[in-house]
């Protein structure tokens, strides 16, 4: 997804979906770029070990499968890998009734990290976000 900051101050919700029991999250906070995936408590984490510059930046989440509903969980800025998190179990079912929300998170917030800060809407500029699906029956045996 492709963004652009004039300041390192311009954090926020690039996408969400879920609530406070269950989702997922992608956000910029403290000029980092964070993954959370939260299953009914339990949550997965990944914080890029590198700041995000800036001016114009690629950013991007990649869940690689392992095994059945589970997997390694990347972040990348400027297609270097910056992050990544282990992810043994994910949800087998519905994760949430909450929509999904770009650039902000509406309603009840996916993270914890941001709870306190309303919609957390991103200041920078969001130019689009694209989920790219694959065929998850050749990464691996069910």
């Amino acid at each position: 997804m492709p963004v652009t900051r004039s300041a390192k101050s311009q954090n926020g919700v690039l996408v969400a979906m879920g609530d406070q029991f269950a989702g997922y999250t992608l956000y910029l906070k403290n000029n980092h770029l964070i993954y959370e995936y939260n299953l009914f408590g339990t949550v997965y984490k990944a914080e890029s070990n590198i700041e995000v510059p800036v001016g114009a930046s690629t950013l991007k989440f990649e869940f690689k499968k392992t095994g059945p509903f589970a997997g390694i969980g990347r972040l990348y800025i400027n297609n270097t890998v910056s992050g990544e998190v282990a992810m043994p179990q994910t949800c087998r079912v519905t994760l949430t009734l909450e929509s999904l929300d770009i650039g902000r998170d509406r309603h009840t917030p996916a993270s914890k990290a941001y709870q306190k800060m309303g919609e957390f809407p991103f200041a920078g500029n969001l130019e689009y976000v694209a989920y790219e699906l694959q065929n998850d029956q050749r990464d691996v045996a069910h």
